[in-house]
Protein backbone atom coordinates (compact mmCIF):
# COMPACT_ATOMS: atom_id res chain seq x y z
CA UNK A 1 0.00 0.00 0.00
CA UNK A 2 1.13 3.53 -0.78
CA UNK A 3 0.58 6.18 1.89
CA UNK A 4 0.82 9.92 1.26
CA UNK A 5 1.76 11.73 4.45
CA UNK A 6 0.61 15.15 5.53
CA UNK A 7 2.50 16.77 8.41
CA UNK A 8 -0.18 15.67 10.88
CA UNK A 9 0.56 12.02 10.12
CA UNK A 10 3.93 12.49 11.78
CA UNK A 11 3.35 15.34 14.22
CA UNK A 12 0.04 14.08 15.65
CA UNK A 13 0.78 10.37 15.87
CA UNK A 14 3.02 9.71 18.88
CA UNK A 15 3.61 6.08 17.99
CA UNK A 16 3.86 6.46 14.22
CA UNK A 17 6.41 4.12 12.65
CA UNK A 18 7.20 3.36 9.04
CA UNK A 19 6.41 -0.22 8.04
CA UNK A 20 8.63 -2.03 5.56
CA UNK A 21 5.45 -3.54 4.08
CA UNK A 22 4.28 -0.16 2.77
CA UNK A 23 5.60 2.75 0.72
CA UNK A 24 5.39 6.31 2.02
CA UNK A 25 5.56 9.56 0.06
CA UNK A 26 5.47 13.19 1.06
CA UNK A 27 6.57 16.51 -0.43
CA UNK A 28 9.34 18.99 0.36
CA UNK A 29 6.72 21.47 1.55
CA UNK A 30 5.28 18.95 4.03
CA UNK A 31 8.75 17.92 5.22
CA UNK A 32 9.50 21.63 5.68
CA UNK A 33 6.69 21.84 8.23
CA UNK A 34 8.74 19.64 10.57
CA UNK A 35 10.26 22.44 12.59
CA UNK A 36 11.24 20.71 15.81
CA UNK A 37 14.46 18.72 15.95
CA UNK A 38 12.80 15.39 16.82
CA UNK A 39 10.43 15.54 13.82
CA UNK A 40 13.18 16.66 11.43
CA UNK A 41 15.47 13.86 12.59
CA UNK A 42 12.62 11.34 12.29
CA UNK A 43 11.98 12.41 8.68
CA UNK A 44 15.68 12.43 7.77
CA UNK A 45 16.18 8.97 9.26
CA UNK A 46 13.18 7.61 7.33
CA UNK A 47 14.52 9.09 4.10
CA UNK A 48 17.98 7.68 4.83
CA UNK A 49 16.52 4.23 5.45
CA UNK A 50 14.47 4.50 2.25
CA UNK A 51 11.23 4.16 4.23
CA UNK A 52 10.06 7.58 3.06
CA UNK A 53 10.50 9.26 -0.31
CA UNK A 54 10.10 12.92 -1.16
CA UNK A 55 8.29 13.68 -4.38
CA UNK A 56 7.08 17.07 -5.50
CA UNK A 57 3.96 17.45 -7.65
CA UNK A 58 3.98 19.02 -11.07
CA UNK A 59 2.75 22.59 -11.48
CA UNK A 60 -0.37 21.48 -13.42
CA UNK A 61 -1.53 19.39 -10.44
CA UNK A 62 -0.83 22.29 -8.06
CA UNK A 63 -2.89 24.63 -10.25
CA UNK A 64 -5.78 22.15 -10.31
CA UNK A 65 -5.72 21.84 -6.51
CA UNK A 66 -5.59 25.63 -6.11
CA UNK A 67 -8.60 25.95 -8.40
CA UNK A 68 -10.60 23.23 -6.62
CA UNK A 69 -9.79 24.64 -3.18
CA UNK A 70 -10.90 28.09 -4.27
CA UNK A 71 -14.18 26.62 -5.61
CA UNK A 72 -14.86 25.15 -2.15
CA UNK A 73 -13.74 28.30 -0.33
CA UNK A 74 -10.93 26.46 1.46
CA UNK A 75 -7.80 28.07 2.83
CA UNK A 76 -4.91 25.69 2.27
CA UNK A 77 -1.21 26.13 2.97
CA UNK A 78 1.37 25.43 0.27
CA UNK A 79 2.17 22.15 2.04
CA UNK A 80 -1.53 21.18 2.03
CA UNK A 81 -1.80 21.95 -1.67
CA UNK A 82 1.38 20.01 -2.43
CA UNK A 83 0.24 16.76 -0.79
CA UNK A 84 -3.19 17.01 -2.42
CA UNK A 85 -1.55 17.70 -5.80
CA UNK A 86 0.64 14.64 -5.29
CA UNK A 87 -2.52 12.63 -4.58
CA UNK A 88 -4.06 13.98 -7.78
CA UNK A 89 -0.99 12.82 -9.72
CA UNK A 90 -1.09 9.37 -8.14
CA UNK A 91 -4.73 9.00 -9.15
CA UNK A 92 -3.98 10.15 -12.71
CA UNK A 93 -1.29 7.43 -12.84
CA UNK A 94 -3.86 4.92 -11.54
CA UNK A 95 -1.85 4.31 -8.36
CA UNK A 96 -3.81 3.14 -5.34
CA UNK A 97 -3.02 5.25 -2.25
CA UNK A 98 -4.32 6.44 1.08
CA UNK A 99 -3.74 9.99 2.27
CA UNK A 100 -3.00 10.30 5.99
CA UNK A 101 -4.04 13.68 7.40
CA UNK A 102 -5.66 15.28 10.43
CA UNK A 103 -6.18 18.60 8.63
CA UNK A 104 -9.92 19.17 8.19
CA UNK A 105 -9.51 21.37 5.10
CA UNK A 106 -7.28 18.76 3.46
CA UNK A 107 -9.82 16.06 4.36
CA UNK A 108 -12.62 18.21 2.93
CA UNK A 109 -10.94 18.60 -0.47
CA UNK A 110 -9.78 14.97 -0.43
CA UNK A 111 -13.40 13.94 0.15
CA UNK A 112 -14.65 16.20 -2.65
CA UNK A 113 -12.06 14.67 -4.99
CA UNK A 114 -12.97 11.14 -3.83
CA UNK A 115 -9.50 10.39 -2.44
CA UNK A 116 -9.22 7.66 0.17
CA UNK A 117 -7.93 9.17 3.43
CA UNK A 118 -7.56 8.32 7.09
CA UNK A 119 -7.04 10.47 10.15
CA UNK A 120 -4.48 10.04 12.89
CA UNK A 121 -5.70 11.71 16.05
CA UNK A 122 -8.32 14.42 15.57
CA UNK A 123 -11.00 12.44 13.76
CA UNK A 124 -12.42 12.29 10.30
CA UNK A 125 -14.82 14.81 8.78
CA UNK A 126 -18.41 13.60 8.62
CA UNK A 127 -19.47 15.64 5.59
CA UNK A 128 -17.93 17.53 2.68
CA UNK A 129 -18.55 21.26 2.83
CA UNK A 130 -18.34 24.26 0.52
CA UNK A 131 -17.49 27.52 2.24
CA UNK A 132 -18.50 30.90 0.90
CA UNK A 133 -18.99 34.46 2.00
CA UNK A 134 -22.42 35.99 1.58
CA UNK A 135 -23.73 39.52 1.67
CA UNK A 136 -26.52 39.73 4.28
CA UNK A 137 -28.02 42.74 2.46
CA UNK A 138 -28.12 41.85 -1.24
CA UNK A 139 -27.45 38.08 -1.03
CA UNK A 140 -24.48 37.97 -3.41
CA UNK A 141 -22.19 34.97 -2.80
CA UNK A 142 -18.39 35.01 -2.94
CA UNK A 143 -15.93 32.12 -2.76
CA UNK A 144 -12.81 34.27 -2.68
CA UNK A 145 -11.24 36.10 0.23
CA UNK A 146 -13.21 39.31 -0.33
CA UNK A 147 -14.29 40.98 2.92
CA UNK A 148 -16.91 43.44 1.63
CA UNK A 149 -19.68 43.10 -0.94
CA UNK A 150 -18.55 44.58 -4.24
CA UNK A 151 -22.10 45.77 -4.96
CA UNK A 152 -23.21 47.40 -1.71
CA UNK A 153 -20.09 47.52 0.51
CA UNK A 154 -21.59 45.47 3.36
CA UNK A 155 -19.26 43.23 5.40
CA UNK A 156 -19.63 39.60 4.26
CA UNK A 157 -20.64 36.68 6.49
CA UNK A 158 -18.93 33.31 6.11
CA UNK A 159 -21.28 30.40 5.51
CA UNK A 160 -21.11 26.74 4.51
CA UNK A 161 -23.15 24.24 2.54
CA UNK A 162 -23.05 20.46 2.40
CA UNK A 163 -22.00 18.98 -0.92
Amino acid sequence: MLYLLDAGAILNAPGFRFSSEHKYLTTDAVAGEMRDLVSRNFIQAAIGQKSLSIRNPESAALKEISLRSKELGLRLSDADKSILALALEMRSRKRSFTLITDDRSVQNLASALKFRFIDVLHGRISETLKFSKNCPVCGKEYTSYVEECEDCGTRLIRGRKRL
